[in-house]
């Protein structure tokens, strides 16, 4: 049996940019932000309804690039830029493929009927800045070495 490598690149020019922002700012700039709080429809929801696949909007933040364009509480996006987006994964990577500033066109699903609604991206909001400690865990192997978990650093809004 073989195992064949595999490798993934990042372009260094993109590295030297984050680097620099988180030394400029505390954190990356220019990410694409629509102002919308979202859940999944799962597939016997979308059934059950008849409702096209897309991620649901809970919420539209005020002044945000979602509520310029027009996208209301209930609406379900269903694509960005032509691009089919049927799950939040799929949003969450179609906006990290573009920059704050960007136009966008968002096909959503409203009471019956899709429609395409035009809007400028928003640049993501910095962090909320917080006085944390770095969260420490005693290892299970060893009581003297400690682990950090890394997802207590993330900010996962959209």
């Amino acid at each position: 049996a073989s195992v064949e490598g595999i490798g993934f690149a990042i372009p260094i020019n993109d590295v030297v940019d984050i680097i620099n922002d988180l030394r400029e700012h505390g954190y990356v700039t220019g990410e694409a932000y629509l102002g919308v709080s979202l859940r999944e429809l799962d597939a016997d929801t979308v059934k059950s309804y008849s409702l096209p696949m897309g991620v649901f909007v809970e919420s539209v933040s005020e002044g945000s690039c979602a509520e310029k364009a027009g996208v209301r509480k209930g609406d379900i996006i269903t694509a960005l830029d032509g691009d089919a987006v049927e799950s939040y994964n799929e949003l969450s990577l179609a906006l990290r493929r573009r920059r704050a500033g960007q136009d966008v066109e968002m096909t959503v699903y409203r009471e019956g009927d899709m429609m395409t609604l035009q809007g400028v991206l928003d640049e993501k909001p910095a962090p909320e800045p917080q006085e944390q400690q770095v969260p420490v865990q005693p290892s299970p192997n060893n009581g003297d070495a400690y682990r950090i978990n890394p997802f207590d650093f993330f900010d996962w809004g959209f």
